[in-house]
């Protein structure tokens, strides 16, 4: 039993972990989540490819996405 065990870990630590595997992001799209991130001062990712995807806004607080939730809707 111990010599699987043993087996299981070593596969599983030689597996690259997700951060790893990420490919280098596409210098527009890093732009873009810098100017969103100075923009709304907050943390801003965008995840998915160029056909489809999500870009997630944190926010810390009712105060924190009233702030940020202006801040967007501003001119709409």
């Amino acid at each position: 039993m111990r010599a699987s065990e043993g087996l299981a870990r070593a596969n599983s630590a030689s597996k690259p972990r997700q951060t790893e595997r990420r490919a280098a992001a596409d210098p527009d799209r890093q732009k873009l989540v810098d100017n969103l991130r100075r923009r709304l001062q907050t943390r801003v990712r965008i995840n998915g490819d160029d056909a489809r995807g999500r870009i997630e806004i944190e926010y810390f607080g009712a105060e924190d996405l009233g702030r940020i939730a202006d801040l967007l809707l501003r001119g709409a």
